[in-house]
């Protein structure tokens, strides 16, 4: 509540450090676990739910019209990117434009990937408005997959952050690899090993 508070008023105070699990780039289960808690917790009404849904952070919620503008500006990087991202993020564009069996969902990742990237960006120049010079911000993230044709590409999400972060004045302290709880049935093929 205090935290919430603080950056309603725009408080001048600082803050130590930031402590945060995001989702990862496209990862479902997220955020339905972050939908199911801002109603539940009476954070947000059933009617404000979709449109919020469509503004957070890894959301999957997307149409041609935004799709169509977020591919033009991967072309031009107006996000400012690290290369490396972008460059990721292009050659999966081209695999599912030249794909005869990807569907909407597929054909929808490189546009959210750029959004997720994007996203995360804009957090890290809102945290250091807000954490005090030499403050911490500590991020936990993992890898994520997406499949086309048979293909599968690995999302090196937590290897992007630490770039993008680079970029932007961060430096990294520690980066470490974390198995993750193992998941069972139905979500084992879907599940990420690692976090960092």
């Amino acid at each position: 509540i205090h935290l919430r508070n603080l950056i309603a008023d725009r408080s001048p105070a600082k803050i130590d450090a930031v402590i945060t699990s995001p989702p990862y780039a496209n990862a479902l289960p997220y955020i339905d676990t972050q939908r199911l808690s801002l109603i539940f917790l009476g954070l947000l009404g059933a009617k404000e739910l979709r449109q919020y849904e469509r503004r957070l952070t890894g959301s999957r919620e997307i149409t041609q019209t935004e799709r169509k503008a977020l591919e033009e500006r991967i072309g031009r990087n107006d996000a400012d990117l690290p290369g490396e991202i972008t460059h990721f993020i292009n050659c999966l564009l081209e695999t599912v434009r030249e794909s005869a069996t990807a569907g909407f969902r597929k054909q929808n990742s490189p546009a959210l990937l750029y959004r997720y990237f994007e996203d995360v960006k804009a957090t890290l120049l809102e945290a250091a408005k807000w954490l005090k010079p030499g403050g911490a911000f500590a991020m936990v993230v993992g890898r994520n997959t997406t499949e086309v044709d048979g293909v599968k590409y690995v999302i090196p999400t937590p290897d992007f952050i630490r770039k993008l972060g680079r970029g932007l004045g961060y430096y990294v302290e520690t980066f470490r690899e974390m198995d993750t709880y193992p998941r069972y049935e139905l979500h084992n093929g879907n599940s990420v090993r690692t976090e960092a």
